[in-house]
């Protein structure tokens, strides 16, 4: 996050602490005025960890974090097999019912 080269421009830094301000409490805007005095390397360092250990997983972990699951009148399938057409849902690919 910290090392994208739009992080460093100015109208990024403006916009981001402008939506940053409306999602905080009264009680954060009163102590955050000013985005250059916050420090988020914590934050960077937390997030680039996470990544690490997800790019780190099995093959097979990585593909269960990707393969998003949805409900279909009751029956949970994964996202990828589901095509939404203007009036109907069409589901493709291998799917099993989930056992009662």
């Amino acid at each position: 996050m910290l090392d994208h080269e739009y992080t460093t421009k100015e109208i990024f830094q403006n916009n981001f602490f402008q939506d940053w301000r409306k999602e905080m409490t009264s009680e954060e805007r009163k102590k955050i005025k000013h985005l250059e005095k916050c420090d988020f390397k914590e934050m960077h360092k937390y997030f680039v960890d996470k990544n690490e250990a997800r790019k780190a997983l099995p093959k097979e972990e990585k593909q269960k974090l990707y393969s998003l699951l949805g409900i279909v009148t009751g029956l949970r399938i994964e996202t990828s097999l589901l095509k939404i057409a203007s009036d109907c849902f069409i589901i493709t690919g291998s799917w099993e019912l989930p056992s009662t």
